[in-house]
């Protein structure tokens, strides 16, 4: 009698919503800095142009640990250990900030390498996931060259000489040198580009 009535369909599905910002591409630099004079010390290097997104850096080493660990606290930023191979780097912003800085430095104890560093950029997502963009860094300790003495050795040489000894068609020489420096040589070798030593 003149009525409607409707057919109803009813779906239920969900869009998966991803980090729009392309966080970890080419743009997104990492690199470790030897520190002069330090044995086995790195400053850590970040080129980052996000800025509001990263919440923390955690770094981890295999094959060695830290001797210690130090945080660019003039730039705002903390460090928190959580052992020998482990500490997490923090911004008392919230967030890592956008640009070129160093985050934090840090000392390895030595040993056999290569050390294995590893460095993790965490990030939120939608629907209270994290995930984070990683970097990893192999390098070894090598122990620098002992300091030179005070004043050199060489210099301490007064002279080197050879003097004639008894006649020149007998080809005899004295060798004479004077150090004033005590505990310079063990030992003076003497070589000829041609003919024999005799008689030494």
């Amino acid at each position: 009698g003149g009525q409607v009535d409707t057919c109803i369909f009813q779906y239920v599905f969900q869009c998966n919503q991803t980090n729009p910002k392309p966080v970890c591409d080419s743009s997104f630099v990492n690199y470790l800095e030897r520190k002069a004079g330090a044995n086995c010390c790195w400053d850590i290097r970040t080129i980052n142009p996000n800025g509001n997104t990263f919440t923390r850096i955690e770094a981890f080493v295999s094959n060695g640990s830290f001797s210690s660990s130090q945080a660019n606290t003039g730039g705002g930023f903390l460090i928190s250990n959580q052992g020998p191979n482990r500490f997490t780097i923090r911004h008392n912003s919230g967030f890592i900030p956008a640009g070129n800085f160093s985050p934090a430095g840090f000392c390895m104890n030595s040993g056999t390498g290569p050390h294995i560093l590893v460095l993790r950029y965490y990030y939120n997502l939608p629907g209270g996931q994290t995930d984070s963009c990683s970097f990893s860094f192999s390098f070894l300790c090598q122990t620098p060259p002992p300091p030179p003495p005070q004043g050199s050795c060489c210099d301490s040489l007064k002279s080197v000489s050879l003097t004639t000894k008894g006649n020149a068609q007998d080809c005899c020489f004295d060798l004479l040198a004077q150090s004033t420096k005590a505990g310079c040589f063990s030992k003076i070798c003497v070589t000829s580009s041609s003919g024999v030593l005799t008689g030494v």
